[in-house]
């Protein structure tokens, strides 16, 4: 594999042919930084294990703490995609010990699970199905991992198992609570031994006063820096299923590059292909895989309609996105602060559609070239 690639020099190479699309995605990413919908913003795109294309620009802090320009290194606070790059490989890693199984009840690992929730299997968590609610605001009546986890439990369905599709972080905190009990780690260390297999060696969770991290929201007029935005995380101690990593863009660009392939360092081959294919029917009112966000789901896909059916995304509430397609093996990331800027986030959604349009335009004019970098002022 060529992951030097991605810790090579910013001596650049010109792509032949491709000074339009590289200006173009260049000058947008700019603009949406500009324009205050993405602040600071880095974003890599590859095909397989080669980088193709890399920019990042604008501010790291711009309100709320002392301005703070951002860098290659940059942390971000991943939101949900600590859904898909965290807790989807570590319950499919166990799935292939035979430690779990998809299929199986989840009580058979959280048997605190009322009556209630005896059908819901890990597949329904992993594909959103299992009834249970998309949000609750535990944060405003608990302050520990313990308390939230029993609220999660304790919160009824809104449906039957596997009657339809809805986006739930509740699923989610189940899951980490069953990687952790599974495991005999917490969910951050279990997160670790992944990413190290990977040479991710700068993501995790709870970043603490690392310098270089991007600026969430302002509260109470100071930006969080190093603390997880989402408010049940964050009451949870930082470490959750469905969000609390912090990853760069180096970091990320490796993980998108190994889902485009199958994930060989990771998983099986049949399973990471089992993961990547559409577990859900038209009549659930959504399109998934396992965690990841199949092509052409109404709500949850805004990589645009440019990407072929057979590409896999997800997003987080902070401003984050990574699209792989395991077919071409083109992968996307895109590391944003948008949540700096205010919570609205009116244009994200248009943001990312344009991002990810341009990115596989560039990548069907150069599959097989190398590595375009570009850097702040160029």
């Amino acid at each position: 594999m060529l992951w030097g690639e991605f810790g090579m020099s910013l001596a650049e190479r010109a792509l032949p042919g491709t000074g339009g699309e590289v200006a173009g995605l260049r000058a947008s990413l700019d603009r949406w930084s500009a324009r205050d919908v993405l602040p600071g913003v880095a974003m890599a795109v590859g095909v397989g294990d080669r980088v193709v294309f890399e920019h990042w620009t604008g501010d790291a802090c711009r309100y709320g703490g002392a301005r703070r320009a951002l860098g290659r290194d940059t942390l971000f606070d991943a939101a949900s995609l600590t859904k898909v790059m965290v807790t989807l490989p570590l319950v499919l890693t166990l799935h292939a010990r035979g430690v779990v199984h998809l299929d199986s009840p989840v009580r058979q690992r959280l048997p605190e699970l009322g009556a209630d929730k005896a059908a819901v299997t890990v597949r329904h968590l992993l594909t959103h199905t299992s009834g249970l609610p998309a949000h609750r605001e535990f944060w405003r009546r608990c302050g520990t991992y313990a308390e939230v986890l029993a609220a999660v439990v304790a919160e009824p369905l809104v449906h039957e198992p596997g009657e339809r599709f809805g986006y739930s972080d509740l699923g989610f905190i189940l899951l980490g609570e069953m990687v952790r009990r599974s495991t005999g780690r917490s969910l951050a260390e279990a997160a670790d031994g992944l990413f190290a297999r990977l040479g991710m060696d700068r993501s995790g969770f709870l970043p603490g006063p690392e310098p270089d991290v991007a600026a969430t929201e302002v509260v109470d007029g100071v930006a969080l820096q190093g603390s997880v935005h989402d408010e049940n995380a964050a009451a949870m101690g930082g470490v959750a299923g469905h969000a609390g990593l912090f990853v760069t863009l180096s970091d990320t660009a490796r993980y998108a590059a190994q889902w485009s392939q199958h994930a060989p360092l990771l998983l099986p081959h049949p399973l990471a292909a089992e993961a990547m294919a559409l577990h859900t029917h038209d009549g659930q009112g959504g399109r998934r895989a396992l965690a990841w966000v199949a092509a052409g789901d109404a709500q949850w896909d805004h990589v645009g309609t440019a990407w072929p059916a057979s590409s896999r995304s997800h997003t987080g509430f902070t401003g984050t996105s990574i699209a792989v397609d395991p077919v071409s093996r083109a992968w996307t990331v895109v590391l944003s602060n948008a949540v700096h800027a205010g919570r609205p986030r009116p244009r994200l959604r248009e943001a990312r559609e344009d991002l990810h349009t341009r990115a596989w335009a560039l990548l069907q004019r150069h599959r097989d070239d190398t590595v375009v970098r570009t850097t702040p002022g160029t």
